[in-house]
């Protein structure tokens, strides 16, 4: 989780933290980022995604493997991206969610799962492409996601 000792919106709607270390980051496609210069020096980032809420979640016990489907929950679409080793990038809304609390990904990282769920009531379930999974785990996804979409929304 990082931390901020100060946050602002510029660059075109963009939220900027600065850090305890005074390094500023961006907050860009479901992650916190490290850019080459600071905020009000215009850079490019990607656009937000279509964020078309609400969304009703998939049944409770819908399992998606292989690498292919979607399940939803109220925070948007879940599905597998690109390969990454024996597993696939999770994605929420078709952006890649940097997970890093389960399998191999490290906080921050893109984290690879073999297998989605929705389950206890509309939450998301997810094992880690090295087979780590459960509640714990699985609800730190749940919860960066949700906050990420939160953050888009504004």
């Amino acid at each position: 989780m990082v931390v901020f000792r100060q946050m602002q919106v510029n660059d075109g709607g963009n939220l900027w933290g600065l850090t305890f270390s005074s390094i500023w980051l961006v907050f860009d496609r479901y992650r916190w980022v490290n850019p080459s210069n600071n905020p009000g020096e215009g850079i490019p980032l990607d656009s937000l995604p279509t964020y078309t809420p609400p969304y009703t979640a998939s049944a409770d016990a819908t399992i998606i493997t292989g690498g292919t489907g979607s399940v939803t929950t109220i925070d948007g679409v879940w599905q597998f991206g690109s390969v990454n080793g024996s597993g696939w990038n999770l994605q929420l809304n078709g952006i890649p969610v940097t997970a890093g609390f389960i399998g191999t990904g490290g906080i921050g990282g893109v984290t690879p799962v073999s297998l989605i769920e929705v389950n206890a009531h509309g939450q998301l379930f997810a094992q880690g492409a090295d087979g780590v999974a459960g509640g714990t785990e699985a609800g730190a996804i749940e919860e960066r996601g949700r906050t990420a979409d939160q953050a888009a929304r504004g």
